[in-house]
């Protein structure tokens, strides 16, 4: 997976569990638990989405130099074999 990819899909983890924490943060009342639970979960989300950034921010790309001058390992192929049907 790529950095950017990784970058777009913690950011948008983040904002979603934002927006489910937001929505459910305020909630009272005698069934105010399951909008706990739901809120819980949007924190959970945003805060899978923080490291996810961080994570994809702290990785090294990875440089790969040709040298067109550097000698080449050449891999040597033996021989075929033959089988002998009549034999």
């Amino acid at each position: 997976m790529s950095r950017e990819r990784t970058l777009a899909i913690g950011i948008t983890l983040s904002l979603l569990g934002f927006i489910i924490w937001i929505i459910n943060a305020n909630a009272t009342g005698p069934e105010a638990y399951e909008e706990m639970y739901w809120a819980f979960a949007g924190s959970l989300t945003a805060l899978t989405g923080i490291v996810t950034i961080i994570v994809s921010l702290s990785w090294h790309r990875k440089i790969e130099d040709f040298d067109s001058n550097e000698t080449v390992k050449t891999i040597s192929i033996p021989a075929p074999v033959l089988f002998n049907e009549d034999a």
